[in-house]
């Protein structure tokens, strides 16, 4: 699962406060194609408007209009600055949460089957001494 793009940004954007887009790039090793699904679905240009599948957002840089909130569209906005988008940390919460009760559910099912064979045992052991203990000795 760490090979997931989405994972290794919101990972990356976890470490680093902010960060430019080329350094993203750079330091993830990111092949066209996840370039590509990073401008095209992951990054948000728009702070104002954010879909659930955005992870990062502009913030700042000379990309955005006065106000601070729409980037102006330019052919190089690598060099402007990004944050993860707080929804995007929430969502990787919760799957770290998932794969970690994931992980417990499995522990708890193989120690109900262990308990269940215990169990099981006992219980022959106890019909085999009754049975015995029954038996007149001759």
């Amino acid at each position: 699962m760490q090979n997931l793009l989405v994972f290794r940004i919101v990972e990356y954007g976890i470490e680093h406060e902010e960060f430019t887009l080329t350094s993203l790039i750079n330091d993830l090793k990111l092949t066209e194609n996840d370039k590509r699904h990073l401008r095209n679905h992951l990054l948000s240009r728009d702070i104002t408007v954010n879909s659930p599948n955005h992870v990062i957002a502009v913030v700042g840089g000379d990309g955005l209009d006065g106000h601070g909130k729409k980037l102006i569209l330019k052919d190089d906005y690598h060099d402007l600055t990004y944050r993860i988008l707080p929804n995007a940390v929430f969502q990787y919460v919760d799957y770290l949460e998932i794969v970690e009760a994931r992980k417990t559910s499995t522990i708890a099912r193989n120690l109900s089957w262990l308990a269940i064979a215990i169990s099981l045992i006992l219980g022959a052991w106890q019909i085999w001494i009754g049975y015995h203990q029954s038996i007149p000795c001759q």
